[in-house]
């Protein structure tokens, strides 16, 4: 937060400063009143900040606003194609959306990079959903190799072991995350 706001004192003009002080908002404040008001801003200053579209739509997701997130997120992989992140948070803000083409967004940021693992651990939800555990159960432990034991990763995976009735081993997931 101390460096953000230092980056906006400095330069008041420079929208990537004013995303960074949203995302402090964002994640670490929990003010997402403060933070709608930096994302604007940075976007008022570089209306093609892909970055700052994203975060954007991340927080309007997050806040129920799931529809102007669909059009930010979508509007910052116009911008910005080949970014990872931005594609893999597409499929989810889709998801969270219910929108039924979350699920072939994901599988498209997998094709770009399969051992990127955040298009894994978002499509398992898909697939939980859809009551497909078998396919979430795989979908999460593919993501929880690829994060390297992610925690996200692996409590996914571990409700999805429970959701398909292999208890057990849900239990040995629950040890593993203690």
């Amino acid at each position: 937060r101390a460096a953000a706001m230092m980056a906006v004192e400095l330069d008041e003009t420079l929208a990537e400063a004013w995303t960074a002080l949203g995302n402090s908002d964002f994640w670490y404040d929990c003010d997402s009143q403060a933070a709608e008001t930096h994302y604007l801003k940075a976007l008022a200053l570089d209306p093609h900040n892909a970055q700052a579209h994203a975060v954007y739509a991340h927080l309007l997701s997050n806040i129920g606003r799931h529809e102007q997130a669909v059009s930010e997120i979508k509007l910052a992989r116009e911008l910005d194609p080949l970014s990872l992140i931005t594609n893999a948070m597409e499929g989810q803000i889709l998801f969270f959306a219910g929108r039924d083409e979350a699920e072939k967004a994901l599988r498209a940021t997998m094709e770009m990079d399969a051992n990127f693992w955040l298009p894994h651990l978002f499509v398992s939800r898909v697939y939980l959903k859809k009551e497909m555990f078998a396919e979430a159960i795989v979908a999460a432990a593919k993501a929880k190799e690829i994060s390297h034991g992610n925690a996200e990763a692996t409590a996914t995976m571990g409700y999805a072991l429970a959701k398909s009735g292999r208890r057990d081993e849900a239990r040995t997931v629950l040890k593993e995350l203690e």
